[in-house]
């Protein structure tokens, strides 16, 4: 979507491996990692938001405009069209905390939509395999091959690695089976202020890891980012001003949004 392209990209941290796993912390108050890439960005004004409850194809729903009040979404209402969320200004960063379970039958996924008034941005989809995960993101606004996978240790970078458009990621879970880490916690969508791609952040527990096979070995992390290839000087979007996030397969289970948060 934007800039002149990155170029070759490299691992900038070799993962340990599993018995050897250092864990930077298991603070629930841990900080949000740094956007990877060049530049940075200063903070832009709180936008207001909207979350409703809605049937996406039109059938009913539950309008919530007071975000603290959007826990009172339950599962029924969000398998039924998910939560869309509607921003009074536009927006350059969003998320939103969810409580929840994936369903025990293994067939469950949500997707995320990041829209613009001019059409989608980018989308993001995660679908269970098993006790395992596939996630997917697309970016509308950018004709690179690759986007960069960025996987954290909590706020420490483990590896940025490039990864082919359109290929699905399989995460498997450290400690197969155990559900309580299987649920993504929180998850994100933004623009770069400055370089101009979106990414997207999913976040599980501190304590949470996940582990990827690439390349010959396998790569530990609780906290991963997909970030668009950019190319040239030119790129459509600045911000956003929805998010959907819908249901697929076999939806979630125990749904509930506990914060989210827009700027």
């Amino acid at each position: 979507m934007k800039r002149k392209s990155l170029g070759l990209l490299s691992i900038i941290v070799a993962c340990a491996a599993a018995a050897s796993i250092t864990i930077a912390s298991c603070d629930n108050n841990a900080t949000d990692p740094p956007n990877p890439g060049k530049g940075g960005g200063g903070k832009t004004p709180e936008v207001m938001a909207q979350s409703v409850s809605v049937d996406l194809n039109g059938i009913g729903g539950t309008i919530v405009t007071d975000v603290p009040d959007i826990g009172d979404l339950d599962v029924t209402n969000f398998n039924a069209g998910g939560t869309r969320s509607k921003f009074l200004g536009q927006a350059t960063t969003w998320s939103q905390s969810v409580d929840g379970n994936w369903p025990a039958s293994g067939n469950g996924g949500v997707n995320l939509v990041a829209s613009t008034p001019d059409g989608q941005a980018s989308t993001l989809t995660i679908g269970q395999e098993g006790d395992g995960l596939i996630v997917t993101p697309t970016f509308s606004g950018g004709s690179e091959p690759e986007y960069r996978l960025a996987l954290y240790n909590n706020t420490d970078i483990v590896a940025t690695i490039p990864v082919p458009v359109g290929q699905p990621l399989i995460f498997y879970p450290y400690y197969p089976y155990y559900y309580p880490c299987c649920w993504i916690r929180r998850w994100g969508f933004g623009i770069h202020p400055w370089w101009g791609y979106c990414y997207w952040n999913l976040y599980w527990g501190p304590c949470c890891w996940w582990r990827w096979w690439w390349n010959g070995n396998w790569w530990y992390f609780n906290r991963a980012a997909f970030l668009e290839g950019v190319e040239g000087t030119h790129y459509p979007y600045t911000n956003f001003s929805q998010i959907d996030v819908m249901p697929s397969g076999g939806g979630v289970d125990n749904y509930r949004v506990s914060d989210e948060t827009a700027r």
